[in-house]
């Protein structure tokens, strides 16, 4: 249950630099951009969404540990809240044992790392209502690929050319880089960015980068360079006045080694884990979305020649400890979770039909995901922990009241406000936080509210609840109040 989950990131986006101070504020802002993670993770992450810190909400989060509070052993119970506060992958793969935890005791008597007298523990084993006379070992695991991200390390490329273009004193968008890819010479399948080595990417900046940048400074013209020198082969490129960034390279976190590599490894981990408990009844295993690309598959077969219902089946017909193997991914539209059991040809239809209710009722106990699995990482990354998100705004709505007099409703972060009242968050916080932001142009709050020459009036206030971990405070405004305006 303590597996090191790896992260491959689902979507490689276009790296375009943030062009907004984001709402997190301007010392947040200029830690990020002066550490090592890249300036694309922290765009994403500070993408204005109704999203939080992690997978799922933290209310619910905390709501099923409570109600696995006296099923759980104290030292389980620990080291679950322990790695929900630590951050990064390892939150995740919490977040999902806690919730799944929390669904099958909500369905179905069950006991948590039980004794069965072998050399390791199982995550859980169904007691009751045993199907067809065994009870039903389940080994819970969140899944990626290993080492994918450390051979092909673009996010701490993009990072160190774009301060390398700092440090010159020029802004660091309107960057062009295109990677070539190669074949991995001891990695069948594997696709690799022809990139040099993370400790050796200052040492090629400075040898290939530094001279177009000297350039740059001494004309002020676009330039590029081309760099190919045995593994590494890349073309960087810089046009003044862009307010983006750009990027091309192959998808290596898609190719059928990574696939490959990030289940088969990981279903003989647990098929191993599982054959050492002693348990000798059914068994399976549960593979949570991390953020691998390959839970795209179940929705998008076609995207890739790569079947992996295939190579379950396979690893099913190799093994006798293990049964079944159930996928939890998140799915896009709408945004919820979906389950799908792959069997063993030696688990007879009529048990798998028991099993895919079961299954099922559990499925529609867990919570709504507030994003997707790779997004969650990439937050939880920057923020480190399952902490609170930093606040989001609206912009303002318009409409007409039944007078038919114009109104307009702004909401605002109920924590924001609570933080600013309680002294913790200064008006400029505050005034970012909430949209307010008067000196910025568009249709923000502080413009709506006090431009036009209106005369506003507040008419309602009241709390509006969300699933996530923070409320809206709803302000409803009309226009010519007479308590305001000249007699007419």
């Amino acid at each position: 249950m303590s597996d090191t989950t790896l992260y491959l990131s689902r979507a490689r986006l276009t790296d375009n630099e943030p062009t907004y101070q984001s709402h997190i504020g301007l010392a947040a802002y200029d830690k990020v951009l002066t550490s090592r993670l890249s300036r694309r993770a922290f765009r994403s992450a500070t993408t204005p969404r109704r999203d939080r810190m992690g997978l799922f909400s933290r209310r619910r989060t905390q709501e099923a540990l409570d109600n696995l509070r006296f099923i759980l052993k104290a030292k389980t119970l620990s080291d679950l809240i322990a790695r929900l506060e630590r951050g990064g992958l390892t939150t995740l793969s919490a977040e999902w044992e806690v919730t799944i935890f929390d669904a099958f005791c909500r369905c179905i008597a069950v006991e948590v790392e039980p004794l069965l007298g072998g050399q390791s523990l199982i995550d859980l084993l169904i007691r009751e209502e045993a199907i067809d006379g065994s009870y039903i070992a389940i080994e819970v695991t969140t899944i990626t690929n290993e080492n994918i991200e450390s051979l092909n390390p673009i996010d701490e490329f993009w990072s160190r050319l774009r301060a390398a273009f700092e440090k010159f004193g020029l802004p660091s968008s309107g960057i062009h880089l295109s990677v070539s890819s190669r074949f991995h010479l001891q990695r069948k399948n594997a696709v690799v960015l022809a990139l040099p080595s993370p400790h050796l990417i200052d040492e090629s900046i400075k040898k290939h980068i530094y001279p177009m940048l000297q350039e740059i400074v001494a004309t002020g013209r676009p330039s590029y360079r081309r760099i190919d020198d045995g593994e590494t082969k890349l073309l960087v490129a810089w046009q003044p006045g862009k307010s983006t960034n750009s990027s091309s390279y192959g998808g290596f976190d898609r190719s059928v080694y990574a696939y490959q590599n990030a289940l088969v490894n990981r279903l003989n981990e647990k098929r191993k884990q599982i054959k050492r408990s002693g348990h000798e009844g059914l068994s399976g295993i549960f593979v949570c979305d991390g953020g691998a690309s390959f839970f795209e598959l179940f929705a998008n077969p076609r995207t890739s020649s790569y079947d992996i219902r295939s190579d379950v089946q396979g690893f099913l017909r190799q093994t006798n400890s293990v049964h079944f193997v159930s996928f939890l991914f998140v799915t896009t539209f709408p945004r919820s979770i979906a389950i799908e059991t792959i069997f063993s040809a030696s688990v007879p239809n009529s048990t798998r039909l028991k099993i895919e209710t079961l299954f099922k009722k559990v499925s529609d106990r867990l919570p709504q995901p507030l994003t997707d699995p790779s997004h969650a990482v990439r937050i939880m990354k920057f923020l480190g922990g399952n902490k609170t998100w930093p606040f989001d705004h609206s912009y303002p709505s318009f409409g007409r009241d039944l007078t038919g007099r114009e109104s307009i409703s702004i909401k605002v972060p109920a924590a924001a406000v609570v933080k600013f009242l309680g002294g913790k968050m200064t008006f400029d916080e505050f005034s970012r936080a909430a949209g307010f932001s008067w000196h910025q142009p568009g249709e923000t709050h502080g413009n709506v509210l006090m431009g036009g020459g209106k005369q506003l009036s507040l008419s309602d206030v009241r709390l509006r609840r969300t699933e996530s971990d923070d409320d809206w405070i709803v302000f409803d405004f009309v226009d010519d109040d007479p308590a305001n305006t000249k007699f007419r």
